[in-house]
């Protein structure tokens, strides 16, 4: 292959590729938005639990189901990728709906 034909296939393919940059850059930004909440959620509800002695059975129950939300939430951010997202079959899902509901 010559040099200009190789250049010419390297410009094609990073044209192919272009919109998938933006695509990425948005994941990026709204990984980290959705992260800050995420992280807030979680830390409050460790510090409920540590701090709050006197929490019945069932407040103490919904506060574990809220970590457990925010963690498999926080694990969900964090793979999200433009290439994960390719790979994910759209009929797959995490769980029933209204899972997360104490």
């Amino acid at each position: 292959m010559t040099e200009d034909a190789e250049l010419q296939r390297l410009r094609q393919r990073l044209s192919e590729l272009e919109p998938f940059a933006g695509a990425e850059n948005l994941l990026a930004r709204l990984r980290h938005d959705l992260n800050n909440p995420i992280a807030a959620i979680a830390g409050l509800t460790e510090l409920l639990m540590v701090r709050e002695t006197g929490l019945s059975e069932d407040g103490r129950r919904r506060l574990k189901l809220i970590q457990s939300t925010c963690e498999r939430m926080g694990e969900t951010v964090r793979l999200a990728s433009f290439r994960e997202i390719e790979a994910i079959p759209a009929s797959s899902s995490s769980g029933p709906a209204g899972a997360c509901r104490p």
